[in-house]
């Protein structure tokens, strides 16, 4: 074990690392701020400073595990994957509408956050045996199959957002194989024609009053639109610099809900303004160059796929919640990677980090540089 430890400590990617580390730091002091005006809330921030200290030891132990013995237990990890969405849909607790949690006395666990890794491996198995022959419908079609069994127990939380990144991820990473575009276009048709098929045929008028809300807040700028109408004035309000820590106006005064989880890039943008939303970004940024690099260094397969996939998750994580600050995506529930207050999104994502750096520590041609 301490052989592995000193392996990873010396053949780590360590501005991966650094990048991680700066986040963590971002977004404590975004949660401390925003403690000074919420009884309780301090407690998050305790209680997220511990959830970090127990990610950044699942990050160094999963990449100082050989990440290649994963590969035979894919199946295991789709199956397991099943089950948790399954049993969370009949033993889980209920927040926010969504039925996708599991207590554990005072905490929540949410599998959705660790089936999206678990996905991944399993994803990145069944590319890494299929080859050359991905190409061939069949073994597209059983792909589908399975993601969208995963998709499907998920939308009956109902979770639309975490299925949006699956289903995105699945998508990206065939760009990276041999899958012809024009068998990707196909699948996205049909996609297109299901959601137009359900728009018009199976959503009734209040269901898709809720959707169009959800594209445009100023249909209901105090109801369903009042959370982006808001995270948008305190980003617009931090101008350069912003206001200080603990002194943005739709923040403590507790005029921007879920400031904590899915709005605290909007705390970041009114408190820290341009300059430190900017440097999340850039840190992001980072990240996900750095796993782009290390996934097209690795002659092994299914370290690519990981690494891509890992990547992509992260990418459209980040999309979607900074386009949900920013009004620009609909409110969809999802976090900022390593940044949102949350225990397992943190610690999934800790070990998602860790597999891509287990990619380069067990690859002997990679370096750090």
């Amino acid at each position: 074990m301490f052989d592995r430890v000193r392996r990873f400590l010396a053949k780590g990617d360590w501005v991966l690392t650094a990048a991680l580390i700066l986040l963590f730091a971002i977004s404590l002091a975004a949660l401390y701020a925003s403690g000074k005006s919420s009884s309780g809330a301090y407690e998050n921030f305790v209680e997220q400073a511990a959830f970090m200290g127990v990610g950044l030891v699942l990050y160094a132990l999963v990449g100082s595990f050989d990440y290649r013995r994963l590969r035979s237990f894919a199946p295991v990890l789709f199956v397991g994957s099943a089950l948790l969405l399954s049993s969370v849909l009949i033993f889980g607790s209920t927040i926010n509408n969504t039925t996708g949690w599991f207590r554990i006395g005072q905490f929540g666990i949410q599998p959705i956050e660790f089936v999206k890794v678990f996905w991944i491996l399993s994803m990145a198995a069944f590319l890494a045996s299929r080859g050359s022959f991905m190409s061939h419908w069949k073994n597209i079609l059983q792909l589908f199959g399975l993601m969208i069994l995963l998709v499907g127990l998920t939308l009956l939380q109902p979770d639309l957002g975490s299925a949006m990144i699956v289903l995105a991820t699945t998508l990206g990473i065939l760009l990276i194989t041999n899958v012809r575009r024009t068998h990707i276009l196909i699948l996205i048709g049909v996609l297109v024609a299901v959601c137009l098929i359900s728009w018009f045929g199976l959503l009734q008028g209040y269901q898709k009053e809720r959707i169009l809300v959800l594209f445009n807040p100023a249909r209901d700028p105090l109801g369903g639109g009042y959370h982006v109408t808001q995270s948008i004035i305190a980003i617009g309000s931090g101008g350069w610099l912003g206001r200080g820590l603990g002194y943005g106006s739709q923040s403590q005064l507790k005029f921007l809900p879920e400031q904590q989880t899915d709005f605290i890039f909007a705390v970041i943008g009114e408190e820290l303004g341009f300059i430190g939303a900017g440097l999340v970004l850039i840190l992001f940024g980072v990240i996900l160059f750095r796993c782009a690099r290390i996934a097209s260094l690795t002659s092994n397969d299914f370290g690519t796929f990981v690494s891509y996939g890992v990547m992509l998750m992260i990418f459209f994580h980040v999309v979607v919640n900074v386009g949900m600050n920013l009004g620009l995506l609909p409110v969809a529930g999802i976090p900022l990677p390593f940044v949102s207050y949350g225990g397992s999104s943190l610690l999934a994502m800790m070990i998602a980090a860790g597999l891509v750096q287990s990619v380069i520590v067990h690859q002997s041609r990679l370096t750090a540089t």
